[in-house]
């Protein structure tokens, strides 16, 4: 896909920090059917309950159609040395891969949810894709049933590439990405039209769009990314002038 742009090949390289992930933390706790007082607003199936304790219903009904990424992860704030394997993996994910600017320009596309597999339902679990380790699944929507699965994610590339292959394999995110891309190139053309003309403030506040924009990925936000600078030194210079 071409969703990528340069940041695939940079996603192993430091890059400035602008970006971080949203996670909702949550504990996925065991089903218990709704009875009496209060019924209504409770959840009536295992998939509600589900649903609800992810954040995908409320989600939904703000408009939020991003595709849910879990990540099974198991807390870390103890003494290093002390931690369980489990969580000494979670904490590598955190500081190595995830604490990266590519892959949280790449996890912006998704809406990202940490599970507590130590403080979860066991059967719920491995309803939504647990496998008694730190990782990371793709959840359908409607059934919150796991349709992708990341494999190794051990460095920031690793996992920018695995969001580049799960938003192929998802038609509408890929048709939400592919638009963005488009809508990003025309305001690229309009934004270099306007620094062209010295309508400097004009062209900041597209290249601002883009840049600090919900997309922060592919060719053009990696090009007006870099103009942006550029243009907003030659406004200062302009401003400076103009203040003697």
């Amino acid at each position: 896909m071409d969703g990528g742009g340069s940041s695939r090949g940079r996603a192993s390289v430091s890059m400035p920090r602008m970006t971080g992930f949203d996670w909702l933390e949550v504990d996925v706790k065991a089903f218990a059917a709704a009875t009496g007082e209060g019924s209504e607003t409770a959840a009536k199936t295992p998939v509600e309950h589900v649903r609800r304790a992810l954040g995908i219903e409320a989600a939904e009904q703000a408009g939020d159609l991003r595709p849910t990424l879990v990540f099974f992860h198991w807390r870390h704030d103890a003494d290093p040395a002390r931690l369980e394997p489990e969580a000494k993996t979670s904490l590598a994910l955190c500081t190595k891969v995830l604490d990266q600017e590519a892959s949280a320009r790449w996890g912006l596309l998704f809406r990202c949810v940490q599970v507590d597999p130590t403080t979860s339902d066991a059967r719920l679990l491995a309803a939504i894709g647990a496998d008694g380790k730190p990782g990371f699944v793709v959840l359908d929507a409607a059934t919150a049933k796991p349709t992708i699965r990341f494999g190794d994610v051990s460095t920031p590339a690793k996992f920018v590439k695995a969001c580049q292959d799960a938003i192929a394999k998802l038609p509408a995110a890929k048709a939400a990405l592919d638009a963005a891309l488009a809508e990003q190139a025309k305001t690229l053309a309009t934004a270099r039209a306007a620094a062209k003309a010295d309508k400097l403030a004009d062209a900041l506040a597209l290249y601002d769009g883009i840049v600090y924009g919900k997309v922060r990925v592919g060719p053009s936000f990696d090009t007006a990314f870099t103009e942006q600078q550029t243009v907003r030194e030659k406004a200062e210079r302009a401003r400076a002038k103009d203040a003697r």
